[in-house]
């Protein structure tokens, strides 16, 4: 699982890509950002931003938005199969 914090898009302050981590065995690939695209990811957003996601997902208008109650400190499940995004839960608490 991949936790998404703010400046976490600035790369520079991640260790180099030199292929092996400090105190690794030789031989050993440390883990770099390219190999967790296929993984999971978790997202810490504010509601707005999960109304924002869902009514993209679910190719709504602006509108949709709006209709959508997603409380504070609950958690909402998107999932991706086959080129396809899905709304799997939304403002669970």
């Amino acid at each position: 699982m991949t936790a998404v914090e703010p400046g976490a898009a600035d790369l520079s302050n991640s260790p180099s890509n030199s292929g092996a981590s400090p105190g690794a065995p030789s031989g050993k690939q440390s883990r770099t950002r390219s190999d967790t695209s296929a993984g999971t990811h978790l997202l810490i957003a504010r509601p707005a931003v999960v109304r924002a996601l869902a009514t993209h997902i679910l190719q709504g208008r602006p509108e949709m938005a709006t209709r959508l109650d997603i409380a504070p400190q609950t958690t909402s499940l998107f999932t991706h199969n086959a080129g396809n995004w899905r709304v799997r839960a939304l403002g669970v608490p």
